[in-house]
């Protein structure tokens, strides 16, 4: 189970700095519970919004953006988004061990998005490998039941003559004995006067 999300221990900033408290009219608190925190920021081209920070871990999802500058106390630039290099620009990226970490399941990412990090799957690891044995199983049990049929028809093939060989053994007793015979009907008896009947 996923530890409950803390604020550091030695956040070195006063809560008062805390997104949601620092500029409440930009950021709003859609849902948080013991493992996450989801805040929806707007801010409006040309608006400023007031110094904040985010003490939490974070994954940032951005709907649209425009450019943007972020501005120190001074009013210096600190950061200028049309100077971000191009790897940070476009398609969004999620990586895979934080969704985990988290608990949040990919059908809830945009469209598109980029996983990195994945851990592959067994299949994709040993992708041949199970191919190969199902198939030595296939072949396997193909083998087994080729066999079985086999010996089931030997079987009846014995029987069968097992009970020939008996027929033929009791004709050649009877031959012997020189008694007419027949293999099969009724026996023909000769009448003591000499026909038969």
């Amino acid at each position: 189970m996923a530890s409950p999300v803390t604020a550091p221990a030695a956040w070195p900033w006063p809560d008062s700095l805390d997104a949601l408290a620092a500029a409440p009219e930009h950021h709003k608190l859609l849902f948080e519970d013991a493992r996450v925190r989801v805040i929806d920021t707007r801010i409006a081209p040309g608006e400023r919004t007031a110094i904040h920070t985010h003490r939490y871990p974070s994954i940032l999802y951005v709907v649209s953006t425009g450019d943007f500058l972020r501005y120190d106390a001074d009013g210096n630039v600190i950061a200028d988004s049309r100077k971000m290099p191009p790897q940070l620009q476009g398609q969004p990226r999620f990586d895979w061990r934080e969704l985990q970490r988290w608990g949040i399941s990919e059908s809830r990412l945009p469209r598109g998005a980029e996983i990195l990090y994945r851990s592959p799957s067994i299949w994709d690891t040993y992708r041949w490998h199970i191919a190969g044995i199902v198939a030595l199983l296939i072949l396997q049990a193909s083998m087994i039941t080729g066999l079985v049929l086999q010996r089931n028809r030997q079987q009846r093939a014995d029987s069968e003559l097992q009970r020939t060989r008996g027929e033929l053994a009791h004709v050649t007793r009877i031959s012997s004995l020189g008694e007419p015979f027949s293999v099969a009907g009724p026996r023909i008896e000769p009448a003591t006067n000499g026909h038969y009947e």
